[in-house]
């Protein structure tokens, strides 16, 4: 099927006033020149030549009185603004038709917005029939395929399609990053008894006297030592004092600490200035930090360094948290071979995408990553697809997403019934950027140009996966100080310096392959179509702050 067939007939209608709208015309009294006809806009032709279909909408004679009041006059060119105004509404009756339609046969309604003109017009030929053609899917399949979709369209139908991962008990002892999803409580009162807070000689203040507060010094005899760890001791017989170390129980009868520094000690008997001994001195109350089931840690965060010890404290070495997805990574090409391969032909290429999605997607919390290479050979794509289809993994193909006689990705996808969700993004590097699914398993088809992989890995992906599952938007947004807009309204990324002055330095590359500089790089910057807005996204990662 050819949608360009289509192209003569819709350039025809602008020659002359098709005899059937003429007619109709005449019936109310409408006179409409060849000149007024060819401005009209497509959709006011459309609407025409659809208000004389045999399955109109409305009658033709009462549109003007039936549509009239649900359009904005002001938006309407000038010729005549009734005339105008109902044939902009018949047709945006049509077009949410046709919309409705396109979903019938699973194809999203980011094909009719990125249509043209003759491409509008001829999906609307094909459904304006009693009985809808069967060219009108394999049509809207084709424009579909030969159109690119906006970058932030892309963003948005990924997020719109990521499943929520499964929850699971994770140690806390892993070195993966972990996202906690359980609120943490205190399991007893923090310190869980009174507890000494320096090294030194635990007494009883109340053992002092009046009189004996106006002298400079105490005497109290030491009866023994109290370690952390062991039952508290005992206090036996006024002016007696027990050594005490940081972290041990206060012993009963006794009330404050006195610090080593601060007192001399001679054969078991110390010497205290009077002035320094107060009721509760060095001693943490029970409960003083945190009473049993107070909120020590939040959930829905990811786990910081300084949450470590409070978890270990309240005896949390499991915590709920979400079970990243399997990964299966599919590299194509005849070209690929192995790193570790010496003595290349000039025609080979060393495979380097699996390593640096694995290590990407290892630094946000992913650890079950799998991966293999394939060559250009479709039964043997095919045959790793599926085993990782069956493993409800999340797939990574990279190359074989262009549309040269060896890029069989998209034709595998096809053959086994996989949903192509896009096909092409209007972004350079990345161009050929594919997102499908099939059953439980998102596909994301990575351009074979090692700079045009990482940026659809990084936005495409790990950007959409931060802030769908964890609300984290991880880029900085920067003025760009370039005047130029850019052709054809595609999105550009740029490989970008962060400078030590925090500012962002963009960097020139000469192509998608350009991976000599990726290593000088510190993130990447995304420009949107009219140079005045952009988003640097770092490579590394902060999952808090």
């Amino acid at each position: 099927m050819d949608f360009f067939l289509f192209e003569s007939s819709y350039r025809d209608t602008l020659d002359f006033i098709p005899l059937q709208i003429r007619y109709a015309l005449d019936k109310v009294k409408i006179k409409l020149s060849l000149e007024q006809w060819r401005n009209f806009s497509l959709p006011n032709r459309i609407a025409l030549l659809s208000l004389v279909d045999p399955i109109n909408l409305v009658p033709f004679s009462k549109q003007i009185e039936t549509l009239l009041p649900h359009h904005d006059l002001q938006k309407v060119p000038e010729l005549n603004k009734d005339f105008d105004c109902c044939f902009l509404t018949n047709y945006y009756l049509l077009e949410m038709s046709i919309i409705q339609k396109l979903k019938e046969y699973d194809i999203d309604e980011h094909v009719w917005n990125v249509c043209s003109d003759f491409e509008k017009y001829s999906l609307l030929k094909l459904c304006s029939r009693k009985k809808i053609s069967e060219n009108f899917p394999l049509l809207a399949q084709e424009i579909k395929s030969k159109n690119m979709i906006h970058s932030k369209d892309a963003y948005a139908i990924v997020m719109e399609n990521f499943n929520y991962p499964s929850l699971s008990p994770k140690s806390i002892e892993t070195f993966l990053p972990i996202y906690l999803t359980e609120d943490i409580f205190s399991d007893r009162d923090y310190p869980p008894f009174d507890r000494a807070m320096m090294d030194g000689l635990a007494i009883d203040s109340g053992d002092i006297s009046d009189n004996e507060r106006q002298t400079h010094t105490q005497i109290f005899q030491i009866i023994g030592f109290s370690a952390a760890g062991t039952p508290p001791s005992t206090k036996k017989g006024i002016k007696t004092g027990i050594e005490i170390a940081t972290g041990a129980p206060i012993p009963e009868g006794m009330n404050c600490v006195i610090p080593y520094e601060q007192i001399t000690i001679i054969n078991n008997t110390a010497t205290i200035p009077t002035k320094i001994i107060k009721a509760g001195l060095n001693i943490a109350k029970q409960g003083e930090e945190t009473h049993k089931g107070d909120l020590l840690i939040k959930k829905n965060q990811f786990i910081k360094p300084q949450h470590y010890p409070i978890l270990a404290s309240v005896g949390k070495l499991m915590v709920n948290s979400f079970t990243f997805p399997k990964v299966f990574v599919i590299s194509t090409g005849d070209e690929i071979v192995h790193p570790s391969k010496e003595n290349l032909t000039a025609y080979q290429i060393r495979q380097s995408h699996d390593l640096t999605i694995r290590k990407l997607l290892v630094s946000i919390g992913f650890n079950e990553i799998e991966g293999a290479s394939s060559l250009d050979d479709s039964s043997q794509i095919k045959k790793l697809f599926l085993k990782a289809v069956e493993n409800e993994s999340i797939i990574f193909f990279t190359g074989g997403m262009s549309v040269g006689k060896k890029d069989l990705v998209k034709k595998v996808l096809l053959e086994t019934q996989s949903k192509i969700l896009f096909h092409k993004v209007a972004q350079k590097p990345g161009k050929p950027f594919l997102f499908a699914k099939k059953d439980k398993s998102l596909i994301f088809g990575l351009p074979g140009n090692p700079m045009s992989a990482i940026v659809c890995l990084r936005k495409y992906f790990i950007e959409a996966f931060l802030e769908k599952f964890f609300n984290l938007k991880t880029f900085l947004n920067i003025k760009t100080n370039l005047n130029v807009k850019q052709k054809n309204n595609l999105t550009i990324f740029k490989l970008a310096q962060k400078n030590e002055d925090n500012s962002i330095k963009i960097m020139e590359t000469p192509s998608s392959g350009d991976f000599s500089n990726i290593g000088s790089s510190d993130g990447i910057v995304e420009i949107d179509s009219t140079y005045e807005d952009a988003k640097y996204y770092p490579w590394v990662v902060k999952l808090y702050e």
